[in-house]
């Protein structure tokens, strides 16, 4: 009995490791790049794009679920194809068309719909829309691949034939207003975005924040993600939210509305801070006293007693910006207070500022004048 159960075993385990080199040689033989195994879309179509490692290959047939094969070209080692898909699974099987070996891959692709629902284990995969005209583009006129065989698509040309994505037929408006992020001014989409498909939204090569700071947090010693207090809009990410537009801006910065630029923004205006209150409360500087309980009594607690002193540092003559107290991306102190405020007339003296929150208010340190602290407890109407 126990030399039949180990014959068993063996057998088993013989099955397997073919079962795993079978797959392995058919991975390597015929590999699909994109989409991604085991996510979904919702798109009704996407393009399938793969390579084969035997040049001998000249063509695949694809099979999406129960439709008709279709015969695919292969071009230096390299296939794709546009495929339409049913809502629910969607089986992807690609195989080679005149081999001495009879090789099939294959993916599972979920068409999400508003009636349906992913498996468990499928992510989130964003795929870059189908143009409404078909474009002649190849994986050649993008990616470099050398001598000797076989090709390589990890390389991309210094100089593509398809230059950009900002054409009259895709993104023809992007890029236009007066502030142009870097990598849009010269064209270089790919520097942010995956043109074929991505698990990140917007088709991005990385999560939102991490992909800005792969280029912003050079010549800075300073990472929002090390920072104990981070600015809510960071924290989803720079573009996601209302502050920065990642192509371009009429404004400075490439924000999405108007802030101004100046430390002392002269004339005191409301229009100044535009973008703040897109999610601050604007009614927050405009009352010098809290004179209201049941309405203002808890508009700010930057008061001292009935002070506004919100209103007191940015509506007057020689107003003060937010960002004179506040690091608008991240801090290691209470309320996004910056450690050094600069002054003289390019900034180019920087002193200290220390913000100790208290029970029933704060206290404010600085280098150059005494200490200011305010206390907000009580009655607003006092």
């Amino acid at each position: 009995m126990i030399s039949v159960s180990i014959g068993i075993l063996i057998i088993l385990a013989i099955v397997s490791v073919v079962q795993l080199q079978a797959q392995s040689v058919s991975e390597s033989l015929v590999k699909i790049v994109f989409p991604k195994d085991k996510t979904y879309v919702t798109q009704k179509a996407v393009k399938v794009i793969g390579t084969v490692s035997d040049t001998s290959i000249q063509q695949v047939n694809i099979i999406v679920g129960e439709e008709p094969s279709e015969i695919v070209q292969v071009d230096k080692q390299a296939f794709e194809v546009a495929v339409n898909l049913q809502p629910g699974l969607n089986e992807i099987s690609v195989s080679t068309v005149g081999h001495k070996k009879a090789i099939t891959t294959k993916i599972m692709l979920f068409k999400k719909t508003r009636t349906n629902k992913a498996p468990k284990g499928f992510e989130n995969y964003f795929s870059h829309p189908l143009p409404p005209k078909p474009i002649k583009i190849s994986c050649q006129d993008c990616h470099e691949f050398g001598e000797p065989l076989p090709y390589d698509y990890k390389k991309l040309r210094k100089n593509p034939e398809f230059i950009s994505c900002q054409t009259e037929e895709c993104h023809a408006d992007i890029g236009k207003e007066k502030y142009s992020h870097g990598p849009v001014n010269v064209g270089t989409c790919i520097a942010c975005h995956n043109p074929h498909g991505s698990l990140n939204k917007h088709e991005l090569r990385s999560p939102t924040l991490l992909l800005c700071l792969e280029c912003h947090l050079i010549g800075s010693d300073i990472n929002p993600l090390k920072q104990k207090y981070v600015h809510g809009p960071v924290n989803i990410g720079c573009v996601e939210g209302v502050c920065h537009d990642p192509h371009a801006s009429p404004y400075k910065y490439h924000l999405r509305t108007f802030f101004s630029p100046e430390f002392y923004p002269v004339p005191s205006s409301l229009d100044n801070y535009e973008l703040c209150f897109k999610c601050h409360d604007e009614s927050t500087l405009r009352y010098r006293r809290i004179t209201d309980k049941e309405s203002h009594g808890e508009l700010t607690r930057f008061r001292d007693g009935n002070l506004n002193l919100k209103y007191l540092h940015v509506i007057r003559e020689r107003p003060r910006s937010c960002k004179a107290c506040h690091d608008v991306h991240a801090s290691n102190q209470p309320k996004h207070i910056r450690d050094e405020v600069p002054f003289g007339p390019d900034g180019q003296y920087v002193f200290p500022l220390v913000f100790v929150k208290t029970e029933d208010g704060g206290k404010c340190i600085q280098a150059c004048h005494k200490d200011w602290e305010y206390n907000n407890a009580g009655d607003p109407l006092k």
